[in-house]
């Protein structure tokens, strides 16, 4: 929104490719961690296949950093490319060589600073690019009693409605699955509630509720519902900036059971910011939703 200035179209460009290497990054170092679980640290080609991806990817990021003019955008577009295409190449073969990582909340941490954490060094530089600070960027000063209070309430009313849809699409996959399985829809449980399952120890859950709760609304929110949303919309495609934005909030979660409502609380999250132009509406409606589930998974664990 960044009040009365638009985002640039570049550094939004920048920005989302460069939260894409990170997470690309972290996917490696998941598979680098699994690797060496497995193998030690008894010499084997993985481990310079995916130094070399990773290398690639954060030369990526540095270069993106460049001043680009009309007269070196072949050269530095070039450059990009193939090291970009290079990253992708060695860390598909590094992860192939891996094998599927286990889930573990080690995996989960990483998967976090690589997206969440990251999102967030990326965030603030975006805005010093801009010469704004966090509060003109995202409105956290414009009645932000008010948007407090609506966001609260928000996420206590869409809770109900998000379990419920949660329940639905379960039992439309399992019947799908029953009477289709070629189709390949059977349910799974997301990543996050998984790792729940693993997690043992109360530094394990502190780590888990940590991510859930403060760091991925925070990150999520700004990038989403503060960044990509109001700069598709400035372009002129107001309908379209709600779709995507929100159509991508809720399909990178990649389970088809929380999609709808995942999708549903995209909406809201939205009109959350268009009423109250405070970004801390939605941050604190995200974070209420996450906390909620996140204790009534943590109590199921513990009454089974």
């Amino acid at each position: 929104m960044l009040f009365g200035r638009p985002w640039k179209s570049d550094a939004v460009a920048r920005l989302t490719m460069s939260v894409f290497i990170c997470i690309y990054a972290g996917s490696i170092v998941v598979s680098a961690v699994h690797f060496f679980k497995r193998n030690g640290l008894a010499w084997n080609p993985f481990y310079l296949i995916a130094g070399g991806a990773l290398t690639c990817l954060v030369f990526c990021l540095g270069w993106m950093r460049r001043p680009w003019t009309l007269q070196n955008a072949m050269v530095q577009i070039g450059v990009l490319m193939g090291c970009f295409y290079g990253a992708l190449f060695l860390g598909l073969m590094a992860m192939g060589r891996s094998g599927r990582p286990e889930i573990t909340v080690l995996q989960m941490v990483i998967a976090a600073i690589s997206f969440q954490a990251s999102g967030l060094v990326l965030i603030a530089l975006m805005l010093r690019e801009h010469g704004a600070s966090w509060e003109e960027a995202f409105g956290f000063h414009h009645h932000w009693p008010r948007a407090l209070a609506m966001g609260l309430l928000a996420a206590m009313l869409f809770l109900p409605i998000g379990w419920g849809l949660q329940y639905f699409c379960a039992q439309a996959l399992d019947f799908l699955h029953a009477h289709w399985p070629g189709l390949g829809l059977q349910p799974e449980l997301q990543q996050s509630v998984q790792t729940l399952k693993v997690a043992q120890s109360i530094l394990d859950r502190f780590a888990l509720a940590g991510v859930t709760i403060l760091l991925a609304p925070l990150a999520e929110e700004m990038l989403f519902r503060g960044i990509l949303y109001p700069w598709i919309k400035q372009l002129g495609f107001p309908r379209l900036a709600l779709w995507i934005t929100s159509l991508v909030f809720a399909g990178m979660h990649q389970n088809a059971i929380s999609f709808l409502p995942l999708l549903l609380l995209a909406f809201l999250l939205v009109w959350l910011y268009e009423r109250t132009a405070n970004l801390l509406a939605p941050i604190v409606a995200h974070a209420l939703f996450n906390a909620l589930n996140f204790l009534a998974l943590y109590l199921a664990e513990r009454q089974m």
